[in-house]
């Protein structure tokens, strides 16, 4: 099989989300080292450190699947801020930076995999 480079859009793309992730753990990490998290809320995190992971494997190992959850992940960054506004509190601003540009890079990530050209690399390139 013949391959292409990886156009860089979508590039771009995976490491916004790469850094996205990144800072999430810090902050997921702190929330639960602070215990200010219900039980609810520990699992929300387990579940999204594993997201994370899972997503970034699937994309290494080039399975659609991965670009898919990345996807799922960048719409419910956009709840989370919401949702962990009061445990927020609890944490410094930083806190607060973080979230902010996990969010944004997230949505960058997102726009930029949606462009005509990434979405046919990964149609032709993936499994």
């Amino acid at each position: 099989m013949i391959t292409t480079k990886m156009p860089g859009a979508l590039r771009a793309s995976l490491v916004a989300f790469t850094i996205a992730a990144a800072l999430e753990a810090v902050v997921e990490i702190e929330l639960v080292v602070s215990r200010a998290l219900p039980l609810w809320g520990v699992w929300a995190v387990v579940a999204s450190l594993l997201a994370n992971q899972f997503a970034a494997h699937w994309v290494m190992t080039r399975q659609r699947r991965g670009y898919r959850l990345l996807r799922w992940i960048a719409v419910f960054t956009l709840v989370w801020p919401v949702v962990a506004n009061p445990v927020h509190h609890v944490l410094e601003l930083w806190a607060a930076a973080l979230v902010t540009v996990c969010v944004w890079a997230r949505l960058v990530g997102a726009v930029l995999m949606r462009r005509k050209v990434c979405k046919a690399w990964i149609e032709t390139h993936t499994g």
